[in-house]
């Protein structure tokens, strides 16, 4: 489909002569439109709803639907990398998501990149249709590889911070180990979304605000995820 305008793309060039400044609405999953509420509620789990392509590109056009947005994200969640390689997570009431294991009970953790890439399938897949669907710029997405450890060390959402910082000091090396698995995971995860037609890439880094200022430098070193 034809794109009725590129200012999304042409902002992030620095190319956009429009009088036209794109925003970004963070829009909470789309939790407060009540065409969204009405299907969530058939589904007991997250990521049950999101293993389905073509609810996830219903649930992409609904705001399509409502505003004349000059962009759309697909519908899915930055948690499925840690799920596809062999960490299921579950996204409980009250509580956000929860890992079915994490690095702080287990330092035996062990991630599985084989495959990984197929099991995401229903990313790209939701990508193709809705790219079909829209005349907007696509916008494909992913969990920054640090976010993801810091989800995959506690098994939830962070609460004491001291305790993270005392293992990035103590396993470093296994904290290099997790990061790599994790960035070469998402980068490939990220050119899949390109292929399927994704226009562009946003990296969300959470919980990147956890690390002091003396901890850039390092952090750089950590994060290596060149696209």
């Amino acid at each position: 489909m034809t794109l009725k305008n590129k200012i999304f793309l042409d902002a992030l060039k620095r190319e956009n002569h429009q009088e036209k400044i794109p925003v970004w609405l963070l829009r909470q999953a789309g939790r407060y439109l009540p065409e969204y509420m009405k299907i969530r509620s058939q589904y007991s789990d997250f990521f049950q709803m999101i293993k389905k392509p073509e609810i996830c590109k219903e649930l992409t056009l609904q705001p399509l639907h409502r505003f004349p947005l000059d962009a759309a994200i697909t519908f899915t969640d930055i948690l499925t990398i840690p799920d596809a390689m062999g960490v299921p997570v579950e996204f409980i009431s009250g509580k956000g998501p929860v890992f079915a294991d994490s690095i702080c009970k287990n330092e035996e953790l062990r991630l599985n990149s084989d495959g990984a890439l197929k099991k995401l399938e229903y990313v790209f897949e939701a990508t193709s249709l809705i790219k079909a669907s829209i005349d907007v710029p696509l916008i494909g997405f992913a969990g920054s590889p640090w976010t993801l450890f810091v989800y995959l060390y506690y098994g939830e959402s962070p609460k004491d911070h001291d305790e993270l910082n005392n293992y990035l000091k103590l396993k470093s090396h296994n904290t290099h180990s997790y990061l790599e698995q994790l960035t070469e995971t998402t980068k490939d995860y990220v050119h899949a979304q390109i292929e399927a037609g994704a226009d562009c890439i946003q990296i969300f880094d959470s919980w990147a605000g956890l690390l002091s200022q003396k901890d850039l430098p390092n952090y750089w070193k950590l994060q290596k995820l060149k696209i």
